[in-house]
């Protein structure tokens, strides 16, 4: 019985992995490469070379993650992880499949900005005129508590009307409420719903528990 459950677990845990890399690899090629786009990962390195290599991304991504696995076998043994083998190999696999089904795939959105989304982390002026110069309405103010909490995205927003911010960062249940009820406040991002250990422990339980808590702050505030 023991052994049955395991290898049920061994699946399930196999298919979110192919789902998400899945995902993954369907941003990277529907939004990422035709808008010329890299990204801080092996795959925004294998767009870069592609430019120089006359080599598909696929083919450059599998080389890549390859050599970063042997140099992970030596350094970190066996603890190194099937799961990692698994996902470095099958993220190039599917690069491959789609640039076998959808050769010189266009863009899905049309639209370069719309392909790349971003919240660029400002806590400055200068930043904040940085990204108004770049047609950017909303920004991320991180660390939020240490970088002067509500009360600095208050003097931020006054010159700055028509910005709006969300911060993350020491967000919590005892501060949200200060930081939601304020009309510039577009979000906040917290991970004390979500933590590591919850998660490695199995207490999904927990985690719903404080994302209803959290959910319940946000209505409060009438969002």
């Amino acid at each position: 019985m023991k052994k049955e459950l395991n290898v049920r677990d061994l699946m399930t845990e196999a298919l979110i992995l192919t789902v998400a890399m899945t995902i993954i690899a369907t941003s990277v090629y529907f939004f990422l490469v035709p808008s010329h786009a890299s990204i801080s990962s092996i795959s925004g390195l294998g767009i870069v070379l592609s430019n120089f290599v006359p080599l598909p991304l696929s083919t450059i991504t599998m080389i890549l993650n390859v050599v970063l696995l042997v140099i992970g076998f030596f350094t970190c043994g066996k603890e190194f992880g099937v799961k990692t083998v698994y996902t470095s190999i099958l993220m190039p696999v599917l690069l491959g499949v789609f640039e076998k089904l959808f050769p010189g795939s266009e863009s899905l959105t049309g639209s370069q900005e719309l392909d790349v989304i971003c919240l660029p982390g400002c806590v400055t002026a200068s930043e904040i005129m940085k990204a108004k110069s770049l047609g950017i309405g909303v920004v991320k103010f991180f660390p939020a508590q240490t970088s002067g909490g509500i009360k600095a995205i208050k003097a931020l927003a006054a010159p700055f009307g028509d910005m709006k911010f969300i911060p993350t960062g020491g967000i919590n249940t005892e501060n949200i409420g200060t930081y939601l009820e304020n009309p510039f406040i577009a979000a906040c991002g917290g991970s004390w719903m979500v933590k590591e250990s919850d998660i490695n422990a199995g207490n999904f339980e927990e985690i719903t528990q404080k994302a209803q808590e959290a959910l319940t702050l946000v209505r409060r505030c009438g969002r």
